[in-house]
Formats: C-alpha cells, structure tokens, sequence
C-alpha cells in the first residue's frame, strides 16, 4: 500500500502575491524567500510556470510564538 501526503486542489493554493498580501509584505520576492528557507513548500499546475503554496500554510505562519528565556537583547 503506498501512503502518501494527500495532494493538494487548485482551491487549497494562492498566488504568492496573495500569499504576499497575507502576510503583510508589499512584494511576492519575500515570499519567494520563505519557499528558499523552507517555511513554505511552493506548488505549480501542470500546465502553468507559475508558482503557488498552500493556504493552509501561509495561514500558519499569521500565528506567533512566545520565546522562551527572552532577556530583551536581539
């Protein structure tokens, strides 16, 4: 039995600019640079060069995180 992630429909992805506009960028370029780190995984349609990511992914990064042993210095 193969067992693999379920794959995603064309209505579970957004454009990076909307993905952009979610995040509160002014560019999809910073978006580009979260697939580069790996925060997000980017998708494309068969029949398009155009890249996509899941909403559902972007919409986890709108949540933050608290910071354990924070002593106030970057």
């Amino acid at each position: 039995m193969d067992i693999t992630e379920p794959k995603l429909k064309i209505g579970d992805c957004i454009s990076l600019s909307e993905a952009s506009k979610m995040l509160g960028y002014k560019s999809f370029r910073n978006v580009n640079d979260l697939i580069k780190k790996g925060y997000l995984k980017a998708y494309k349609r068969k029949w398009s060069k155009y890249k996509m990511v899941s909403k559902a992914e972007v919409e986890k990064l709108l949540y933050v995180e608290e910071l354990e042993n924070d002593t106030g210095k970057d």
